[in-house]
């Protein structure tokens, strides 16, 4: 689902390494492929050819959609309103159901997954049991910049939002580990479309040799949006130089990063301190209540964080604890009784 970008010229330099611009596959978005999914009705789903889109999601699942009571249509679709060439990719948040919060669309180079089970529908379920393949390889260069022309006008309400995660496989690991992340808020502006730089930012300096780049553009920053807000890319490309590796793991979190208390809580308010060194500022906590709403999502500014629930209605809820740089969660539930 994506792009090319034109890249001001950043032949970098002098001492070890040299730094070049490289494309993604169908960076322009002109070439496009469709798919068309089972149901009744059935659904059609059109993407660059070399992206993908959360939409997929829906068509994999589209029975099991369909069966409870949700609409599902296209996030992605093919705009003639392109950066160049003559077409780009629009991205669209939508709506599922009346009761649901709107569904941000998303355009990534990398395939996301996901079996729905409609006995078990909570968030911490299905986060759990999402998987993401691919990417675009960059076979141990360091990722320093990812460039993309994009335009949200202001006839649109949210932000939307790029990110961008260098994964690395370790020495003797099956999986990938983030070793490197960016991001990008766009905001909605009258100038058409404007070229976003995201470079990235490494937990490491010494390990900076890439394997794989994954881009995710998003119609609305936010986990629920607006209905129809909806963002254009075209013409996506990154700037590499010389990566290195070090051979260090990176950090984990220490067994019991969060302490959670009074669990269960009566007065109205729950604690939520860290156990760990790092910098509470890299951390953000999100409170989901047992539908998948989201009541709460910050990122933390102190180690003692103490939350008012007084406003929220008795019974279970779920918290998330993430570590942005690495993408490592700790998760449990509390339970609030309030007089």
């Amino acid at each position: 689902m994506k792009k090319k970008v034109l890249i001001t010229s950043m032949l970098g330099i002098m001492s070890c390494s040299l730094s070049f611009a490289q494309d993604f596959t169908n960076s322009g978005m002109e070439t496009w492929e469709s798919e068309t999914y089972p149901g009744i009705p059935p659904l059609t789903l059109n993407n660059p050819t070399g992206w993908f889109g959360t939409d997929r999601i829906m068509g994999e699942n589209l029975i099991i959609i369909l069966a409870m009571g949700m609409e599902a249509s296209p996030q992605i679709t093919q705009s003639e309103d392109a950066h160049s060439g003559s077409s780009a990719a629009a991205i669209t948040t939508i709506s599922l159901s009346d009761t649901m919060a709107p569904l941000p669309g998303l355009l990534s180079n990398a395939r996301y997954s996901l079996n729905l089970n409609p006995d078990n529908l909570d968030m911490e379920s299905l986060l759990s049991n999402v998987s993401i393949t691919g990417g675009t390889p960059v076979n141990g260069k360091k990722v320093d910049t990812v460039y993309a022309w994009v335009k949200l006008d202001t006839s649109n309400t949210d932000n939307a939002s790029i990110t961008i995660s260098a994964m690395t496989t370790m020495p003797g690991a099956d999986t990938a580990t983030l070793i490197g992340s960016g991001g990008f808020i766009i905001a909605p502006s009258a100038d058409g479309y404007v070229q976003v730089a995201v470079p990235m930012e490494y937990l490491d300096e010494g390990m900076t040799a890439t394997d794989t780049l994954i881009v995710n553009f998003s119609s609305s920053a936010s986990q629920s949006g607006t209905v129809g807000n909806t963002l254009l890319v075209d013409d996506v490309s990154m700037v590499l130089s010389d990566g290195q590796s070090n051979g260090i793991e990176l950090p984990l979190l220490s067994e019991k990063a969060m302490y959670v208390y009074p669990n269960p809580a009566a007065q109205g308010y729950v604690y939520f301190n860290l156990n760990t060194t790092l910098k509470p500022a890299e951390f953000s906590l999100i409170i989901t209540d047992i539908s998948g709403k989201t009541m709460y999502n910050q990122i933390l500014s102190d180690h003692i964080n103490k939350l008012d629930c007084s406003a929220y209605a008795n019974g279970t809820y779920f918290y998330t604890l993430v570590h942005n740089p690495s993408q490592q969660k700790e998760s449990g539930k509390i339970v609030l009784s309030q007089n």
